[in-house]
């Protein structure tokens, strides 16, 4: 970005958001449009114990707030794809649908539930050296995360894409050089070219 000599790189790491949902049925659009949803009930047990009922489907949200694809339950419609408004889910070319193997399954990142599960970190918050990814429990006010989201002022829309999708992101973007109106561009139905290097 900028003109010769003075010139930067920029990053934006784009990823699932794991929303909250609209704030009328706080269902996330991919877990609303996924045709196996709502699916067959599943216990899910908090950190203190308690089990909480929840339905699963090919795209659900878990209780502690994840959305995440259950493989088996896929159809490989991809109708999730086109409803996430981040442009972050695709079909996995290894992978195929449990409930119509004739198609691939719909694949997006899920947080690394399984390393999260266990009390450890997702995989790209651990190997980051430079410390810029963040991962807690937003409703402990004790977390890392929490004591940022409170001191950057991140629950405002300018710290999340796409505000106006009225989706509640849960990815925060600390972003004192207002970087994410000038690097982010809404993904296009059918297309990935959000994924290009822009360059003026």
């Amino acid at each position: 970005m900028g003109t010769f000599p003075n010139t930067k790189k920029a990053f934006l790491p784009l990823m699932c958001n794991h929303c909250e949902g609209n704030k009328e049925d706080g269902v996330p659009p991919c877990v609303k449009i996924c045709p196996q949803f709502p699916g067959e009930r599943r216990k899910y047990k908090t950190a203190d114990g308690k089990t909480i009922r929840y339905r699963s489907g090919g795209t659900y949200k878990r209780p502690d707030g994840m959305i995440l694809v259950d493989v088996e339950q896929c159809i490989g419609c991809g109708k999730c794809i086109d409803a996430c408004p981040y442009g972050v889910r695709s079909f996995n070319p290894f992978v195929k649908a449990g409930a119509d193997p004739t198609k691939q399954a719909a694949d997006k990142c899920d947080m690394c539930a399984h390393r999260v599960d266990n009390g450890v970190e997702p995989s790209c918050v651990n190997t980051c050296q430079g410390r810029a990814r963040i991962f807690g429990d937003l409703n402990d006010p004790n977390s890392h995360v929490s004591k940022l989201v409170n001191e950057h002022n991140l629950a405002k829309a300018d710290n999340v894409l796409l505000p106006e999708e009225g989706t509640n992101p849960h990815v925060f973007y600390i972003d004192p050089d207002n970087m994410l109106k000038r690097l982010y561009t809404q993904r296009r139905k059918g297309k990935l070219d959000h994924y290009v290097d822009q360059i003026p």
